[in-house]
């Protein structure tokens, strides 16, 4: 009797996986493009609007380095809040 109540209980985990990865795959991407767009804002408005030195000579290559950056940070908190996403949607659709 236990065995069988252990199968049941994992045999369907709740979504599917493709439906628990791309929610967890579009949260991490909304993260990781909040951190990328805030630090390619925020280098450019101090370099741009305050007038702050820079090894960098022109806006492409400001961005690309604060877009970079941004990315090399947010890709942590991505990673744990799409992880958290993915786990979140699969126990919420189990209960249905």
């Amino acid at each position: 009797m236990n065995r069988q109540m252990n199968k049941q209980m994992h045999s369907n985990l709740g979504a599917s996986t493709a439906t628990s990865s791309l929610a967890g795959i579009v949260v991490g991407g909304a993260i990781l493009g909040m951190y990328m767009g805030g630090a390619v804002v925020k280098v450019l408005i101090d370099n741009k609007l305050f007038g702050y030195t820079n090894k960098h000579k022109n806006w492409k290559s400001m961005s690309k380095n604060a877009a970079f950056w941004g990315g090399v940070f947010g890709s942590i908190p991505a990673l744990l809040y799409g992880g958290a996403t993915f786990v979140a949607v699969k126990e919420f659709d189990e209960g249905k």
